[in-house]
């Protein structure tokens, strides 16, 4: 991509939906430092059918508003659509303060580019690893993050669409546990009702203190119960897994050594 730095006028750039909220008091304080020692680093923009659309720097480009700029230092960048969301998406991810469903959708979606590059070119990694990784190291190592986090994100960008959009509104857009509970249920359907789980055990009634109910037991200990009756849950299916996979193989071994015999009866020279 040939990208190079030129002034834009203010009034002519796009803001498409599906941003993140601006926040004013970084507005504010982005434009006291740009009244002092200018704009050090440009926003980035691309030239679309309707004009030139902001690509990364939403923060920067209102801050010039405040201070009746009327042009301001942009990088027009070239490339696709899918280019520029990853040109935003980079930039996000080292300068701005996200929610881990956010942070987690910009990582994988940076996985999935990497994921599609290594396909195209055939590249294997070394050991035969990489068909499994699915790009997560590869992705670990051009972000700089480490191989964990790109997993959590892969994670929880595959948490339905549909219940993603329901997260924000119930405050769980960054908080890391429910997500991953959320996320490894199996279905969208598995998904939203371990997110009405989550809701309903997180707006239960607290009670101060230790007090106990009249089975004898506080909320904590009732919450301990649930967690416990989860697990056990967890380890039940665990098992019945465990029976499938032994049953499986078994039942592959017995069919390996039928094929031996009958190959061996095949290969047996007749009697004369």
């Amino acid at each position: 991509m040939a990208n190079r730095i030129k002034k834009v006028a203010i009034k002519d750039i796009k803001v498409f939906g599906g941003r993140r909220s601006v926040q004013s008091n970084k507005v504010r304080l982005t434009a006291d430092s740009m009244s002092k020692i200018g704009l050090k680093t440009p926003i980035t923009v691309k030239k679309c059918k309707t004009g030139v659309r902001l690509v990364a720097g939403l923060h920067r480009l209102k801050s010039p508003k405040l201070l009746g700029w009327k042009k301001i230092d942009a990088v027009q960048m070239s490339g696709s659509k899918a280019d520029a969301r990853l040109w935003e998406d980079s930039e996000n991810l080292h300068r701005a303060e996200l929610k881990v469903l956010e942070r987690s959708v910009k990582i994988n979606r940076w996985r999935l580019h990497f994921k599609k590059m290594a396909k195209a070119a055939h590249v294997a990694r070394p050991g035969g690893r990489q068909p499994n990784d699915a790009a997560i190291s590869v992705t670990a190592k051009k972000l700089g993050f480490k191989r964990a986090e790109i997993s959590r994100a892969k994670l929880i960008a595959g948490i339905a669409q549909k219940v993603q959009a329901k997260l924000p509104k119930c405050g769980l857009d960054d908080d890391q546990a429910a997500l991953l509970a959320i996320a490894k249920a199996p279905t969208p359907k598995a998904q939203r009702k371990k997110l009405r789980d989550i809701l309903k055990r997180k707006n239960a009634p607290r009670r101060k203190g230790a007090t106990r109910s009249k089975s004898g037991k506080t909320a904590r200990d009732d919450e301990q119960a649930v967690l416990l009756a989860e697990v056990e849950d967890g380890m039940h299916e665990a098992d019945k897994l465990k029976r499938k996979l032994r049953a499986e193989r078994k039942k592959r071994r017995k069919l390996r050594s039928s094929s031996q015999r009958l190959a061996a009866l095949g290969h047996r020279k007749p009697q004369l």
